[in-house]
């Protein structure tokens, strides 16, 4: 029966490359939040403003 070696070299890449895309998605969520939020409130205005104009005030 043959069993299959594992490929240290392999899994350490896997490891580096998985290692990176936490650091990568750590550093771009501050970015993601700050965008969402800057949507959220131009949002909120934007309805304060028609709610304003539809009631006359």
């Amino acid at each position: 029966m043959a069993t299959k070696s594992r490929n240290s070299n392999a899994f350490l890449w896997s490891v580096l490359a998985l290692f990176l895309a936490v650091i990568s998605l750590t550093y771009c969520v501050s970015f993601i939040l700050d965008l969402v939020n800057i949507s959220f409130e131009r949002t909120t205005r934007t309805f304060a403003q028609l709610t304003r104009w539809m009631g006359g005030a």
